[in-house]
């Protein structure tokens, strides 16, 4: 049985790693988001701040416009060109934020006949990243994709979230699913960090 490989070493041995283990100004890569069955890459140290995906492709949670399984690290075409800074993945959606505070995701839009985490107004899948219009007013800084929602700071402190509510998970005091983001209030007057 083959040795437990560390989170690095997944996209090292797959993009070529620097033979002293160490970053290097030509292609340094590191993980940056989990979900359950899934994981993104980020170019760290190369100027273009590509983003690479792998793993259980289903509900178009990769990014590559198809459901396949994908065995080692692919460039996620639709962000090429875009410096994406941050990568969060849940059970089936992902969310990508770029260098310029701008959001894309992708993957599952319905899970139990509800939810909307993808924040679009709508269920549908979508199997490439997509900007989330609703949030083009604001500058975000970090995200997160949760099992069936997500949750979205911006640089001024303000959170928003959307997706499944039913437990409360949306800070909004309903148990309503929400299919854009919008501000949690109950934060207004606190300055959120992040998430």
């Amino acid at each position: 049985m083959a040795e437990p490989r560390t989170k690095h070493q997944v996209c090292d041995n797959a993009l070529g790693p620097d033979p002293g283990g160490k970053p290097s100004n030509n292609g340094g890569i590191a993980i940056t988001g989990f979900g359950q069955h899934h994981q993104f890459c980020e170019s760290l140290f190369n100027p273009d701040g590509n983003a690479y995906s792998c793993g259980y492709g289903g509900y178009g949670r990769l990014g590559h416009g198809n459901q396949q399984q994908q065995f080692v690290p692919k460039l996620i075409e639709a962000l090429s060109g875009m410096r994406v800074c941050a990568v969060s993945a849940g059970s089936r959606h992902s969310l990508f934020l770029t260098e310029d505070g701008k959001v894309y995701s992708c993957g599952d839009g319905i899970f139990f006949g509800g939810n909307g985490p993808l924040g679009y107004g709508n269920f549908q899948r979508q199997l490439v990243p997509k900007l989330i219009e609703a949030l083009s007013g604001v500058r975000v800084c970090a995200v997160s994709a949760d099992n069936m929602h997500s949750l979205f700071v911006t640089e001024d402190g303000k959170a928003y979230s959307c997706g499944f509510g039913a437990r409360g998970q949306l800070g909004r005091g309903t148990q309503e699913d929400q299919l854009v983001p919008k501000l949690i209030e109950a934060l207004s007057g606190v300055r959120v960090c992040a998430v």
